[in-house]
């Protein structure tokens, strides 16, 4: 086994931020979220499961969200301001989302078959897009 490079030693060394105060302090307000970044890194490629997770020293690892906010393991508060990567216009846990995903679980979540929803889903965004002449909704 060959010895540990100067990076895996003290990661912060490639971005050379060692020695930022910003960064230590983030350090010591982030303690619980740094040993699961340890944990993560012996399970996923770089520590993560999307790149655009990746943060050095480590990323924060979230407990709950609420509207426009959320909360890592360490207790600490944050503004969401990417939104779920821009998918929670509404914010976390809006109350006419989680009303309605409350009534369409016990209906089913993935049908794998046309459904009077999804046509329902179309027919809005031709609504608001009056020159979609046909919607196609894909995951991609």
């Amino acid at each position: 086994m060959s010895p540990p490079t100067s990076t895996e030693a003290d990661p912060l060394a490639v971005f050379n931020l060692a020695n930022s105060p910003i960064v230590q302090q983030y350090c010591e307000k982030t303690p619980t979220s740094a040993a699961l970044a340890q944990r993560s890194r012996q399970v996923f490629p770089s520590g993560v499961t999307h790149d655009v997770r990746y943060i050095e020293p480590h990323g924060i690892f979230v407990t709950r969200a609420q509207g426009s906010h959320k909360w890592d393991v360490d207790g600490n508060q944050y503004v969401d301001d990417p939104g779920g990567h821009g998918a929670l216009l509404l914010g976390h846990g809006h109350p006419t989302v989680v009303e309605a995903v409350a009534t369409q679980l016990p209906l089913g979540t993935h049908y794998g078959a046309c459904h009077e929803l999804e046509v329902r889903w179309g027919e809005l965004i031709q609504e608001m897009v009056p020159c979609a002449e046909r919607v196609r909704l894909t995951n991609s």
